[in-house]
């Protein structure tokens, strides 16, 4: 992301880094679960779930398809109708998944905001380049900010903090403790100018 973000080619911009940071914070989310989990069963069958629930969604997709093969025709009917169990309909909502590791805040800071750079819409077509005279030109904004590009490495560094700590508080290893600490501060002096 800070790659794409800190490009020098004029024609690349920090509109190219939003749909990985939205997913950068859906991993954030999903480790959090994994940690905060103590019943290994659960996470076991519930991303087990989660799987075949994204393989019956490409199986409903896949099954008006022509030219299927008999591969494709096995697969379309082995998940087929495939309901996500209710106890684990959370892990593919990302509003309830994050309301139940307890970052619902981040979700609607962030990952609400990115909604309209992923989904594309007539609506939010300015988010996705620039009409110069009668014509749009797609990936291009001649006025971007500078604080654009500031903001986001700021919320990709907060993120990337947050993901650290979180893995740094499972693993409760107090030698590594230390070490992120140290990483941690001279990520906050660096970025955001914060001292102690």
């Amino acid at each position: 992301m800070l790659y794409i973000k800190e490009a020098p080619d004029k024609n690349v911009t920090c509109y190219e880094a939003l749909p990985l940071l939205r997913t950068f914070i859906e991993a954030y989310f999903h480790l959090t679960y994994v940690m905060s989990e103590t019943n290994n069963t659960a996470i076991k069958e519930g991303y087990e779930a989660l799987e075949k629930n994204s393989h019956a969604k490409r199986a409903a997709k896949l099954k008006h398809a022509e030219g299927l093969t008999v591969e494709d025709m096995e697969f379309i009917e082995e998940y087929q109708g495939f309901k996500m169990p209710r106890e684990y309909e959370f892990l593919d909502d990302m509003r309830k998944l994050s309301a139940k590791t307890n970052q619902l805040q981040i979700y609607r800071t962030h990952y609400t905001d990115l909604n309209s750079y992923i989904h594309f819409n007539p609506s939010t077509v300015l988010n996705h380049g620039q009409v110069q005279g009668n014509k749009f030109i797609f990936n291009f904004n001649e006025t971007q900010n500078r604080e654009d590009y500031t903001y986001i490495e700021r919320v990709i560094y907060a993120l990337g903090c947050l993901f650290i700590c979180e893995v740094n508080n499972f693993l409760n290893n107090k030698e590594l403790e230390g070490k992120i600490g140290n990483l941690i501060g001279n990520i906050h002096k660096e970025v955001f100018g914060i001292k102690d």
